[in-house]
């Protein structure tokens, strides 16, 4: 005969505990920041995380251990309760902060990642509640018959722990962890490093200033190498960033100028970062949605206040602040923005283009993007950090989803805050917008003045052609309708005029003396480093091929670019090197005399296909050295010259200011300076005779035997 009850108890299997472990995190790193969540609500101040990987199995064995306050055999007891709220009771935690775990199920983060696992745990408040000991934990799942599962107390020495038992054991309080058979297969180095970055971000510094949380990655039998996780954003990519903080704070963070794609998606400019204030909230933006009664000036500087009323007819307030900030990206091209900053990170496993929200200074949404319903393309550029306690306010329902990673997307809270940073997001995507209309309407300046540039280009070589000025005039129609519109000639497509000109400095490793005067004097002219091809710039003594074989693709482009002045510096080294020849060749072959210039170091070294009755002044004497006389000067200076007036013309396709030339001075005749008792060093510009003379201890004799 039955017996009849009044009640029954509801129990949980192992197979039900294994399900509902799996479905509360989308992704195993976020069940491993679980478990440091749990160690920070133990009152942890520093955390070791270990992942040891057997290659063999493809597997590996975590590892988790925190200096909080360990667990009490009462504090198993409500561990071991599934739904148990930490915030409900008085426990043995360090901190005086409140828990961040409510519903008391983080626990199952170590049955997403594997079956099993141990707890090593001891407290020492004092002599008498003094309490060490170790636990296991197993799901059975291959029997018919589901079993509950069960902690079952074992000796420490059975843990199978590989790099963190010793340190445990030098602490006088703390947890370990360690979670065996992890399948690891599909994550290789650039997961694990992912995982530290979201380590990092998982918890705010802010509001755990002293937490430091150390991870180690490394094969089976590898001792660990702990290194602290920190996140540094990448600020020097951000062209828009508006945060609650001082401006103050974060203006040293930030680039002046960020690289950003043009218009024309061809090519990259720049602009300049701006720093854009937090929005003033309009009342009538929440008084629709019936759920915020004011937006009141900050009590808190450094927030966005308001008031939350559950019953707009009822007398219960809830204050909040909002803070945090937002930023937009200048691109999330990954080559441009290492360019602008080389922490920025972005894989398949990780991706800074998110706007992070943290509840208790714990991660509590991964990115908030997909609930604003932003659908412009600068959306996706898109980075920011935000605080929202009320989202987890202790007095008003629990509106986390089970999956530990979102929230109730209709509850009015989750509701008021993606009006908020909506309309924030889109103040940025607004300037980001104008911005872009701007850069195209520049772009579109820029090209006619390019067309126009090189319209005049090509006429003053038509002049020079021994053709009929009829001949002449159908020829500049051409360009004039290759430049405007589709030309049958180029095959329908319209000629292409290059906005940016720039200086190509070809010579022989060995005469980067010579090559140095040139360069030096254009930049200390106002000329920039991207204008001028130099190879020689940043190396010293590299051979012709080493040369050519890091920097070929990069030679190639510049010598084939239409709007680039090659000038050669031709001597023995120059004729006897196979790659200078090929940089001759090429330029010889793509372009016009009056795109190169020519100096060279004797004359009978000058190459046939470059003679083309430039004029050319021998550099080296007949001792072999180089001499600074009226005819050295005269050549350097003009050569200078005219290729400052070929960046010029680039500069006022770009609307940039000019580069000075070097002054032109009329050299007095040796009669002449006789006559005044001056010298000729008195009409010589400084620094550029300086240079010369500076080369002039260089040895060329090689030049002069040169046959």
């Amino acid at each position: 005969m039955s017996t009849s009850k009044d009640s029954l108890k509801f129990t949980m299997t192992s197979r039900a505990l294994k399900l509902l472990g799996q479905n509360l995190y989308a992704r195993p790193w976020s069940a491993v920041s679980e478990l440091v969540a749990n160690g920070i609500d133990a009152g942890a101040t520093t955390i070791y995380v270990s992942m040891t990987e057997d290659p063999a199995t493809n597997t590996g064995t975590l590892e988790v251990l925190d200096n909080g306050s360990g667990m009490t055999e009462e504090d198993l007891e409500h561990y071991v309760s599934i739904g148990f709220d930490k915030r409900a009771v008085t426990s043995t935690l360090k901190s005086s902060r409140a828990p961040m775990g409510r519903k008391g199920i983080g626990k199952l983060a170590a049955l997403y990642l594997s079956n099993e696992y141990y707890i090593h745990s001891k407290t020492t408040q004092d002599t008498s509640t003094r309490y060490d000991s170790a636990w296991h934990m197993e799901l059975d799942l291959d029997t018919e018959a589901d079993k509950e599962p069960t902690l079952n107390k074992i000796h420490p020495s059975t843990i199978p722990s590989i790099q963190l038992c010793n340190a445990f054991t030098q602490q006088t309080s703390g947890t370990l962890i360690t979670i065996p058979e992890i399948e690891l297969i599909g994550l290789g180095t650039q997961a694990f490093k992912s995982l530290a970055s979201r380590l990092a971000i998982h918890f705010l510094k802010d509001v755990l200033p002293d937490l430091k949380i150390y991870f180690s990655h490394q094969r089976l039998g590898t001792k660990a190498e702990f290194r602290e996780v920190e996140w540094h954003p990448a600020y020097g990519n951000y062209l828009l960033l508006s945060t609650t903080e001082s401006h103050a704070n974060i203006r040293n963070k930030i680039n002046s100028t960020v690289i950003i794609q043009s218009a024309s998606r061809k090519d990259t400019t720049t602009a300049k970062t701006r720093l854009i204030s937090t929005p003033e909230f309009p009342k009538e933006d929440f008084d629709e949605a019936n759920i915020i009664a004011h937006i009141s000036e900050s009590q808190d500087k450094d927030a966005i206040s308001g008031t939350y009323l559950p019953d707009p007819s009822g007398t219960d307030e809830y204050p909040y602040n909002l803070k945090g900030w937002l930023a937009l990206h200048a691109t999330i091209k990954t080559t441009l923005a290492k360019e602008n900053d080389d922490r920025f990170e972005k894989n398949k496993f990780f991706s800074p283009t998110q706007i992070r929200l943290y509840v208790r200074g714990k991660l509590a949404l991964e990115d908030l993007r997909p609930h604003l319903n932003l659908t412009e393309q600068y959306a996706n550029y898109l980075e920011g950090e935000l605080q929202f306690d009320l989202l987890d306010e202790d007095e008003l329902p629990d509106i986390a989803t089970t999956s530990r990673e979102s929230f109730d997307t209709e509850d009015p809270r989750f509701a008021a805050l993606c009006i908020l940073v909506r309309d924030w997001a889109q103040i940025l995507i607004n300037e980001r917008s104008r911005i872009a209309q701007s850069e195209k309407k520049k772009l579109i300046k820029i090209t006619a003045n390019a067309n126009n540039a090189y319209a005049q280009r090509l006429s003053r070589l038509i002049d020079k052609l021994n053709i009929s000025n009829e001949e002449a005039e159908d020829l500049k129609q051409e360009v004039h309708l290759g430049l405007t519109k589709e030309d049958p000639l180029l095959e329908g497509k319209q000629a292409e005029a290059k906005e940016n000109y720039r200086i190509f400095i070809s010579h022989a490793s060995r005469d980067k003396v010579l090559a140095d005067i040139i360069y030096n004097t254009l930049l200390e002219h106002g000329a920039d480093t991207n204008e001028i091809f130099y190879s020689s710039k940043d190396a010293l003594d590299v051979s012709d091929k080493k040369r050519h074989e890091q920097l070929g693709p990069m030679i190639h482009d510049a010598i084939t670019s239409s709007a680039t002045k090659i000038i050669y510096i031709t001597s023995a080294s120059f004729c006897n090197s196979i790659y200078c020849c090929f940089e001759g060749g090429a330029g010889w072959a793509t372009r016009a005399v009056a795109d190169y210039e020519l100096l060279t170091t004797r004359y009978k070294l000058k190459p046939d296909w470059l003679n083309h009755d430039l004029p050319t002044t021998e550099l080296v004497n007949h001792r072999g050295k180089l001499e600074l006389n009226r005819d050295s000067y005269l050549l350097f200076v003009e050569a200078i010259n005219r290729l400052i007036d070929h960046l010029n013309i680039g500069r006022k396709v770009q609307n940039r200011n000019l580069i000075a030339p070097i002054k032109e001075t009329i050299l007095p005749s040796e009669e002449d300076l006789n006559f005044t008792g001056q010298s000729i060093n008195d009409f010589y510009n400084f620094r550029l005779a300086y240079r010369i003379e500076e080369a002039s201890d260089s040895d060329f004799t090689n030049e002069v035997e040169a046959k």
